[in-house]
């Protein structure tokens, strides 16, 4: 399946800069659409005061809204004129042959709006910036993963140009796992190396790194199995350790693999990979 259709929240001009930007190489390569989205949620209820906002606040807030929203929409027709990217109206993106930007505003809840126009993309793509991801961002990504069935691509400002030549996939066996392998493929069949790295655990039965590497090269893909003792490092930490060995360019990972209440203690890979990932990580759930 390729990524026909690349979807980009729009939050901030820098987010939106360096994301458009790790996107633009993948849509070149396969004449994809980027489909970027602003939208603002709701001005709440004062809480504190228990009482409605005052017109003049409340004037005020819409300015700045429309700022916002002007200052990101200029940024991304800047971004198009600079790459010589074409733009369209979203219902006429499919006419156009090459790649073809389109832009859309919304008013309302960012998390529900942005995880339904991700069951609209391929692939969903958030670039972070020098600091990692913030809390409101994170929570957004993860609800573009739950709540989208396509996968989502996070780029740290420091990864090297999309798309990767040598890829890891974290394998535990998870449903999660299989179907990020499905979603990466488009990367994993262009890649020279794919390295299948599993973590040993004690009484654990699932498909083998080795049986996963041989599903892929039965795809074209030139994949191979690793398996890793497991030490006193958590599994996380042992499997990027293993993409940095290999000097991989992606990780992919199944997202919330284990039971939210293992998360609490045990502490989420997920969550890690989303807040300041050491490399790209394609994640899907």
């Amino acid at each position: 399946m390729p990524y026909d259709v690349l979807f980009i929240p729009a939050v901030t001009e820098d987010e939106l800069r360096l994301s458009f930007e790790a996107a633009l190489p993948i849509a070149e390569k396969q004449r994809s659409q980027i489909a970027v989205a602003y939208c603002e949620d709701p001005l709440p209820a004062n809480v504190a005061s228990e009482v409605y906002w005052q017109p003049a606040t409340l004037k005020s807030y819409e300015a700045e809204v429309q700022a916002r929203r002007e200052r990101l929409k200029a940024e991304f027709y800047e971004l198009c004129a600079r790459h010589g990217i074409e733009t369209a109206q979203p219902e006429d993106a499919f006419k156009h042959k090459g790649v073809v930007a389109t832009w859309q505003d919304f008013r309302g809840d960012r998390s529900i709006i942005f995880g339904q126009l991700g069951r609209l993309a391929d692939l969903s793509v958030i670039a972070l910036g020098h600091e990692p991801m913030s809390h409101w961002m994170t929570v957004m990504a993860e609800d573009l993963l739950t709540q989208a069935p396509s996968p989502l691509l996070v780029v740290p400002q420091s990864a090297a140009t999309l798309p990767p030549s040598r890829v890891v996939v974290g394998w535990n066996g998870s449903v999660e796992a299989s179907r990020a392998i499905q979603f990466a493929m488009p990367f994993l069949s262009a890649a020279k190396s794919v390295h299948v790295v599993t973590v040993r655990e004690k009484h654990r039965e699932w498909p083998s790194a080795d049986d996963a590497a041989t599903f892929l090269r039965s795809k074209g893909v030139d994949a191979e199995g690793h398996n890793i003792d497991r030490s006193d490092q958590h599994t996380d930490d042992l499997i990027v350790d293993e993409a940095q060995r290999v000097d991989a360019d992606l990780l992919v990972l199944g997202a919330f693999s284990r039971p939210r209440w293992r998360q609490l203690f045990l502490g989420s890979m997920t969550r890690r990979a989303l807040t300041n990932p050491p490399l790209p990580v394609l994640l899907a759930h």
